[in-house]
């Protein structure tokens, strides 16, 4: 009876050791496939960097490319290539659409698209292949597991404890780690771990105990125990002994208990005294101490050092609100918003364009901008600015005082009746101004560009709200009224008219003096058409904030706008579909913008013009040239994808006849494109929403050709930071500025490349009477001697400024 019992309990024993070491090995040993970009897959427009460093690759893991065969594929490279986007030789070449990569070794692993110039764009990943930090920690609670199988007697465990003592030989963790689990086990179950772990030569018991090592008394405790723990300095090193020493009680008992059965030499501070059958005693004992002790404590902490452990799995609760892995990090999300309504453009749209268009911002600007938007906040927070505006409106005085007191003075950007290229303009022209004098920037809701740009503020709006009093802000006094009432206290809004066409009293905002009155103002409006960046550095306050903010003054533009006119996630879902589609694949993109003005119909097409932009563009080898001869035969050697912008359809139409009736000379591939042809500007919101989507395609070109005199195109240029081929269309500026000269071929004396990728400022001074306007005789010679230097007449509109490096 005794016997069966004893068997009864030796193969419970085994079977729950089976079974946990089966579990345990099926956890550690599960591969994992990892979808490369999540839902999006293998695409372009996704910010791969980011995802990599959020996602955890293991060896042996599955790295599955999804992705259209048609248009993409994946190549395995050298870091090298992969830092140079080089595809002509790479370690492997998938193309299938639904690609598995395994890596089974740890290291960084570089991945790319090799199609056109997708991995320019941003398609392209490293892979960092690693062990995971609590490896070394989870080996060692299978080589405890193991020296529990082994004492309870299943020294035999067939292919599991191979497979178990192949994965502890592999053990490598530090001596004090090992030395500090050694002294928590027995003598007996030390000599069993040495047996299964001979990789390991320094797990060994810490002095041979016996049965008085169970006591209580500190004297049993080796003195070099705590020298160990005081050197390394821990504070709780009494705490941590005490629970050694309860241990040492736990295992001493046990130790006395194998005594009375002969296992050890019977000792006199045993606690029993009664001597039990021999194997059914042990047998129970072994039983007891794995199920109820060490047992439930190894499975736990084993699954707990599992990669994708989570308690909610183990207690069978469902994630709650959508936060499991697929949702994005703490660190990636905004503190008030969720992924649908982050700004995709500013985190994507650098990926999109060439390496010579990724230009850092200034450090200065940076901070600026930080600075600013904390500002914005602490205005925003608590604040409903329709409460606001009335009591400004009801007691001016009173407002004023408060408005001074919590420095939150106001400028509103109100959308004039102009071309989107204008309105861009002056957005960016009043979001400075207001950044440099210290104004909370808010927008009219009711305009085109509340919805075609992102909200540039993380935690604030600049979106006047819907039910605010539009009509009487319309009803401000003008800067000429204000100033003939000297700015007095009952002035509380002004409103600017910042036009191309210009009052007297308009024009008393380029006065030193006016804008000093200013300040005092707490609301002030700003309705313009104009780009007054340029003539900002002529005003002496802020002539020196701005050259600190931007040090390259060319690119003053470029920044603006890669901070402030980036599309909303629709607009900029459209823009990707149609790159995507139709220009990524193309090795040279370049866009042309087309626009005729000073004539009764700005959309008619000209044949006249159409042959001047052509032979502008193949001259300054935009464009390849064209001859007779068959280029069939002929490798290609380059090709080409066109934008064509224009109102007009048949300038599209004419120059993809040319390339698909006639062969280049050098054998390229020329494909034009064209978005939207509306034929006549109606300033409606839908042409305003194409509009924006072809300055932003005409930006991520690698060349672009403008247009004369055309606002449209200053803004791809500057969002592009491109230099432009400016094309004059109007045929006047060679006798007005002298730059294209006679002598030049017939082809080329109506184009030139642009000085600066910053647009110009059309009416920067004006003539109509105000003694200080200019006012250079206030200017320091240091001033003035900077903007003889950085400060220009525009080449497409000669009494126009432009900002030059």
């Amino acid at each position: 009876m005794g016997t069966t019992k004893s068997q009864g309990s030796s193969s419970a024993v085994r079977t729950s050791a089976f079974l946990l070491c089966v579990l345990i090995l099926a956890q550690h040993a599960a591969a994992a496939t990892v979808n490369v970009g999540g839902n999006s897959g293998w695409t372009l427009g996704l910010n791969y960097k980011n995802w990599a460093s959020s996602t955890k690759v293991r060896p042996n893991d599955s790295l599955f490319f999804k992705y259209d065969a048609r248009l993409h594929n994946v190549m395995v490279v050298s870091k090298s290539d992969y830092d140079n986007c080089k595809t002509t030789s790479p370690w492997s070449k998938h193309q299938s659409g639904k690609d598995m990569i395994k890596f089974t070794k740890a290291g960084t692993y570089y991945l790319i698209c090799g199609v056109g110039t997708h991995c320019k764009a941003g398609m392209k990943v490293a892979v960092t292949v690693r062990t995971h930090v609590r490896n070394w920690l989870r080996d060692i609670v299978y080589s405890l597991f193991s020296v529990l199988a082994e004492s309870l007697g299943t020294n035999k465990l067939g292919s599991t404890g191979r497979i178990l003592q192949n994965d502890v030989s592999r053990l490598c963790v530090p001596t004090a780690s090992v030395r500090l689990l050694a002294d928590h086990v027995e003598t007996g179950l030390s000599q069993d771990l040495a047996s299964v772990t001979p990789a390991v030569g320094e797990l060994r018991c810490l002095g041979q105990h016996n049965c008085n090592h169970g006591a209580t008394d500190e004297r049993s405790e080796p003195s070099h125990m705590q020298t160990r723990f005081q050197d390394r300095g821990t504070r709780n090193a009494n705490r941590v002994l005490a629970n050694r020493r309860g241990v040492r009680t736990f295992l001493g008992r046990f130790c006395c208990r194998k005594a009375l059965v002969g296992s050890v030499a019977p000792h006199g501070n045993c606690p029993l005294s009664t001597k039990l059958d021999s194997e059914e005693y042990v047998e129970r004992e072994q039983l007891r101490v794995f199920s109820l002790l060490i047992g439930p404590i190894l499975f736990f902490l084993a699954m707990a050092l599992q990669d994708d452990f989570s308690w909610s799995g183990v207690l069978g609760v469902e994630a709650v609100n959508g936060l499991g892995p697929s949702s994005f990090s703490s660190k990636s999300r905004n503190k008030n918003s969720d992924a649908s309504s982050s700004c995709m453009s500013r985190i994507q749209h650098m990926n999109y364009r060439p390496a010579s268009q990724r230009i850092a911002p200034s450090r200065a600007w940076e901070n600026a901008l930080r600075a600013y938007e904390r500002f914005h906040t602490k205005c925003s927070q608590g604040r409903n600015w329709t409460q606001e505006f009335l009591q400004v409106n009801k007691s001016a005085a009173a407002a004023a005082t408060s408005s001074e007191q919590e420095s939150c003075r106001v400028l509103v950007f109100i959308e004039g009746p102009a071309g989107l290229g204008n309105r861009l303009l002056s957005l960016a022209s009043a979001f400075l101004y207001a950044l440099l004098t210290d104004r909370a920037f808010l927008m009219d809701s009711r305009g085109h560009l509340a919805k075609l740009l992102c909200q540039p503020f993380q935690d604030s709006s600049w979106l006047l709200p819907s039910d605010f009093p539009f009509e009487a802000l319309d009803a401000a006094p003008s800067l000429g009224e204000a100033s003939a009432l000297n700015f007095s206290s009952c002035t509380a809004m002004v409103s600017l008219h910042l036009d191309h066409a210009q009052s007297n009293g308009d024009q008393q905002f380029f006065c030193p003096s006016t804008r000093e009155s200013l300040k005092s103002v707490p609301w002030l409006t700003w309705t313009s058409n104009q780009y007054y960046v340029p003539r900002f550095f002529t005003f002496p306050e802020l002539w020196q904030p701005l050259v600190s903010l931007f040090p390259n003054v060319s690119l003053a533009f470029t920044h603006l706008a890669r901070s402030l006119l980036l599309p909303s996630n629709p607009v900029w879902d459209k823009i990707l579909r149609i790159y995507s589609s139709y220009l990524s694949q193309a090795q040279q993109l370049v866009g042309i913008q087309i626009r005729r003005h000073s004539i009764p119909n700005s959309g008619e097409y000209d044949d006249a013009a159409f042959h001047r932009i052509l032979c502008c563009l193949v001259d300054n080898k935009m464009l390849p040239n064209i001859g007779r001869a068959n280029g069939a035969s002929r490798a290609m050697s380059l090709s080409y994808a066109v934008l064509v912008t224009s109102l007009q359809i048949r300038f599209f139409e004419e120059l993809r006849d040319v390339y698909t009736n006639m062969a280049t000379v050098d054998g390229s591939l020329v494909r034009v494109h064209m978005v939207s042809h509306e034929g006549m500007e109606w300033h409606s919101y839908d042409q305003a929403h194409k509009a924006f989507i072809e300055m932003w395609l005409l930006s991520l070109s690698d060349r672009v050709a403008t247009s004369s005199f055309s606002t449209f195109g200053y803004i791809a240029q500057g969002l592009g930071a491109l230099r432009p081929l400016i094309v004059d269309l109007r045929g006047d500026i060679a006798q007005q500025t002298g730059l294209l000269q006679s002598s030049a071929p017939s082809s080329s004396r109506h184009c030139f490349f642009g000085q600066s990728v910053d647009p110009c400022n059309h009416y920067a001074y004006f003539s109509l009477g105000s003694q200080c306007l200019g006012n250079e005789s206030a200017l320091s010679d240091a001033h003035q001697t900077w903007i003889n230097h950085h400060v220009r007449f525009c080449q497409d509109f000669p009494q126009g400024l432009q900002l030059v490096t």
